[in-house]
């Protein structure tokens, strides 16, 4: 099943893999692309000195805002598609010590 706008266009697959324990179980995942893609690519944060990370992190959701995805809620979203916009320093901190602890957007403006 394919949403599609001038933003973006979000494909559903569905598939079965094996959980922790062994069992067969259906996941579902959303491959998404988009022109929203490239406004995230060109707001990249570095973590460089000068770039302010809470900046960063509330202009965010102005670029994922728009986009409603049947079945995902906006923080889920928004919480997927958060790493996309980090590189270098800031996204080996982000996947290594925080994409774990942080389970709401609200989390992340903590």
């Amino acid at each position: 099943m394919a949403e599609q706008n001038d933003y973006i266009t979000a494909t559903r697959k569905n598939f079965v893999s094996n959980d922790n324990e062994g069992r067969m179980v259906e996941k579902c995942i959303i491959e998404i692309q988009g022109t929203f893609l490239e406004k995230i690519r060109n707001d990249t944060f570095y973590g460089n000195d000068g770039e302010n990370a809470y900046e960063h992190i509330n202009k965010f959701p102005k670029i994922v805002e728009p986009i409603k995805l049947n079945g995902l809620t906006q923080d889920r979203f928004r919480l997927s598609i958060f790493p996309v916009s980090l590189t270098g320093a800031a996204y080996e901190w982000f996947t290594k010590e925080c994409i774990c602890l942080i389970t709401t957007w609200d989390d992340m403006l903590e």
